[in-house]
């Protein structure tokens, strides 16, 4: 084999190996789900009524991701693990009412996302970063991974208090298993209820791994070494 064949191909192992240690963790499955409901009441000078009941209805407007199918009382939609509820409409006909009442709506949607995974490179399965941005005014964020091997549970942020936005939490663990399957567990409870108007409620809550600096000095020196052989310098 000619020395110029032989660096490429040892190049080559060397980006690939590198490309596929990157990626710290192999998914083995994901369920995404959001569920939500609507409730409202009208005031007046005698006080709070409820009206949700049977014969309650309303449009209401979802903005979603594409993926998991879902059942509301307003039909079946489809979202990952983001939600957003743009618009709530009351069908004032239904009841008689007019603007001038005083309307609450509380729009309450929660989305959890389960993922099985075995870790494979155990460094670079740490730290892992949890970020929850919440636009609601009340909000609960949590996240678990439980070791399903030994049925441990190694990491929980839950509770959280109300209101509790943009939090990040690093975590890292010394126990990971390459024979062993975890299962993640992200979580996101929120409502917003405002007087006379729609509301709109946005909530996100990711999951994110970070290399180790020996593997992106790897794939680096890999690709600059591809770029050497294709253009060899005359010696």
């Amino acid at each position: 084999m000619k020395p110029i064949a032989f660096l490429f191909s040892l190049l080559m192992v060397l980006v690939f190996s590198a490309i596929g240690n990157a990626a710290s963790f192999q998914l083995i499955s994901t369920i995404n789900s959001i569920n939500g409901n609507l409730n409202v009441s009208y005031y007046d000078e005698s006080g709070y009524t409820n009206v949700f009941d049977d014969t309650y209805r309303a449009t209401s407007f979802f903005s979603l991701h594409e993926g998991t199918r879902y059942s509301t009382e307003f039909g079946e939609f489809h979202a990952l693990s983001t939600a957003s509820f743009n618009e709530v409409f009351v069908d004032w006909d239904a009841y008689g009412w007019s603007e001038s009442l005083g309307v609450e709506a509380l729009a309450v949607a929660e989305s959890k996302t389960v993922s099985v995974f075995r870790p494979r490179s155990l460094e670079e399965m740490n730290p892992i970063t949890f970020i929850d941005t919440s636009s609601w005014t009340h909000t609960f964020a949590w996240a678990e991974i439980k070791d399903l091997t030994t049925n441990e549970m190694i990491f929980t942020t839950y509770p959280h208090d109300p209101g509790y936005f943009h939090s990040i939490h690093t975590f890292s663990y010394s126990g990971w298993k390459s024979d062993h399957q975890y299962q993640l567990t992200m979580q996101v409870w929120g409502g917003d209820a405002n007087l006379s108007q729609s509301g709109g409620i946005s909530t996100d809550l990711s999951f994110v791994t970070v290399p180790e600096p020996g593997t992106l000095i790897l794939l680096l020196a890999g690709l600059f070494g591809l770029a050497a052989v294709k253009r060899p310098v005359a010696l």
